[in-house]
């Protein structure tokens, strides 16, 4: 789970041209993603922070 202030848009992303597409977008497929997954992390910071979580996440399943 990310901010979607934190999403990329634009940049050739068809979908999200602008940041209001991209939290229309988001508001739309969040609850399908939150329906279908196994684990939520947040991921509000670097790459490297958010494998960290994963890997913890999955370590205690």
């Amino acid at each position: 789970q990310r901010d979607p202030e934190l999403l990329e848009s634009g940049n050739g992303r068809p979908l999200v041209p602008d940041q209001e597409a991209v939290r229309r977008l988001y508001k739309e497929r969040l609850p399908l993603y939150t329906a279908a997954a196994e684990t939520i992390i947040e991921n509000d910071g670097s790459e490297e922070d958010a494998l960290q979580k994963i890997l913890a996440a999955f370590a205690q399943a």
